[in-house]
């Protein structure tokens, strides 16, 4: 990728150095999905165990499951356009990728919560449940 080296003023760095600049790039996204997955349900394992999942998470308690799928989806657009548009610069990309890695997360959580309480009220349960998770094995492939 010597664009991408050229454009980021890495072209310089030796294979050792590339690679771990390319691990930064990546596990930084890791590490804001796990705190946007901590953010939508930020209460202790416990507390889980002993309670309805749906009621584990404050912003859906607070805001509806839909307009906090909502909130994550545009975190995430933010964090997409703010790669999109780093212009070369690494520490912006950095700061994207941790803001569009707080989306997925979020994203990742909501969805689960949301489905179980639709379904029901649909009479398709088993059906929504197999698709989902269908598709969210898919998209970790």
């Amino acid at each position: 990728m010597p664009a991408f080296k050229e454009r980021f003023n890495i072209a310089s760095q030796s294979e050792h150095e590339y690679a771990n600049t390319k691990g930064w790039i990546v596990s930084i996204a890791t590490a804001g999905a796990v705190f946007g997955c901590l953010m939508v349900c930020p209460l202790p394992l416990i507390r889980i165990w002993f309670t309805n999942i749906a009621q584990c998470s404050w912003m859906n308690s607070r805001f509806g499951r839909k307009k906090t799928l909502f909130l994550y989806t545009i975190i995430y657009i933010a964090g997409v356009f703010g790669q999109t548009f780093s212009n070369g610069s690494l520490t912006a990309l950095y700061i994207a990728r941790i803001i569009s890695g707080f989306g997925i997360g979020g994203t990742t959580v909501v969805p689960s919560i949301y489905l179980s309480e639709v379904r029901d009220k649909l009479g398709l349960r088993q059906e929504i449940s197999n698709a989902h998770r269908l598709l969210q094995g898919q998209s970790e492939v």
